[in-house]
């Protein structure tokens, strides 16, 4: 092991893995970072869909694109709200009690700004503002926007950018952990999240599925060229583009057979929703008329999507609110068993490569290895070739040598 680490964190989906978030890792690295671990989501996605490529996949291009260790971000986060996603990915990075930075990518590339906003959140004055807003019907973004820009005027801006929100996020819960990791920002490149345009080699991680989904061959710029190769071979093998529309019958089906009162255990299921979803269950004929009979002006569609997929999955809300039990390995190269080796003298959770392992050490762990397997036997039926069943248990990490 290197007598000098300095190990950066990435919390990410890398739903694909593209040019930008090589570019990412490299600015980090420039930044100081010896080491690069990535808390990564699974098979399922803060959009409430599922990801488009399966997460080994995934793990391989980012570790050949530069990062040294993949974790994954377990699924109640992973399908969770900015803020909950937040809480989790900081909650594993911190947990493996080594990490000295977590860097993440941002509209302002302002350090000072973003901190700024996060006093405004924690300031006692905040909360009655903002349901001031929240009772005007407003989506809970806008609300918080409005609510924030009488604290704060113009500084408030800079919420109105995804990249910032979810680095204001970061940010507030590396506070309320008292974590010794520090915040960095590297600002975008390119183009803006989700934007639908592309700019020369750079394109949303959004514009690039779309583009797979529909059987088009013009993402392939947009990604490392080994990752391109890795995609190609999914797409090939038929294990590509993954779509919840393969499930849609079961997702239906799943949804009209629980009673209204059962959706309350489902994350933001609150507020008398949960008749609104008994009822479109059993009048929708697909998962757009779904959504869009849940879908208010109150509630922003994607958590309408999380809704229905967390309630599809059994991902109870008291499970967004716990910390993760464990930490578990997805894949590392050499660097990143220099970070493993470290974890083992700092880390305050159990980690291993090993669900089956993961899931022996006590009942949360259990309760949450048995969730990822689940929804890995689900994702398994999401591509255009159906795969079978117990992949999480028997999957081997991803090891570049």
């Amino acid at each position: 092991m290197r007598l000098t680490m300095t190990i950066a964190g990435i919390i990410a989906e890398y739903n694909p893995f593209h040019n930008g978030h090589a570019y990412q890792i490299a600015k980090t690295r420039a930044l100081g970072a010896t080491h690069v671990a990535v808390c990564m989501s699974g098979d399922f996605t803060q959009r409430g869909e599922c990801a488009v490529i399966e997460k080994h996949a995934r793990v391989k291009a980012a570790l050949l694109g530069g990062a040294d260790l993949i974790v994954e971000l377990p699924l109640p986060y992973a399908v969770s709200s900015a803020e909950r996603f937040a809480f989790g990915g900081v909650s594993v990075l911190n947990a493996l009690g080594c990490v000295d930075i977590l860097s993440f990518g941002s509209e302002s590339g302002d350090i000072s700004a973003l901190k700024r906003v996060v006093e405004a959140l924690e300031n006692s004055q905040f909360a009655p503002l903002l349901q001031k807003q929240l009772d005007k019907g407003l989506v809970f973004p806008k609300a918080r926007q409005l609510a924030l820009t009488e604290l704060l005027g113009e500084d408030a801006l800079v919420l109105s950018h995804p990249n910032n929100t979810l680095g204001v996020e970061y940010i507030k819960w590396l506070e309320r952990l008292n974590s010794r990791i520090q915040p960095v920002t590297v600002p975008r490149k390119g183009v803006s999240h989700g934007s639908p345009q592309a700019s020369g080699a750079y394109a949303s991680a959004s514009l690039i599925r779309r583009h797979m989904l529909s059987g088009k061959e013009d993402w392939r710029c947009f990604a490392p060229a080994q990752a391109e190769e890795i995609y190609r071979a999914e797409i090939l093998n038929k294990k590509a583009p993954c779509t919840l529309e393969y499930m849609e019958r079961a997702i239906l089906a799943k949804l009209r057979s629980i009673a209204s009162e059962a959706f309350t255990a489902f994350p933001d299921v609150t507020e008398g929703l949960e008749g609104r979803i008994y009822k479109a269950a059993r009048t929708a004929v697909s998962l757009d008329e779904l959504y869009g009979l849940i879908k208010t002006k109150r509630y922003t569609l994607s958590r309408v999507r999380r809704m229905v997929l967390c309630t599809f999955l059994g991902i109870e809300a008291s499970m967004q609110l716990q910390p993760p039990p464990y930490i578990r390995v997805l894949g590392f190269n050499a660097r990143g068993a220099e970070i493993l080796a470290k974890a083992k003298q700092t880390c305050s959770l159990p980690v291993s490569t090993s669900l089956s392992d993961l899931a022996r050490v006590n009942e949360p762990c259990k309760k949450l290895a048995m969730a990822e397997a689940a929804a890995v036997d689900i994702f398994a039926l999401c591509s255009p070739q159906n795969l079978p069943c117990g992949l999480d248990f028997t999957i081997k990490p991803v090891i570049i040598k």
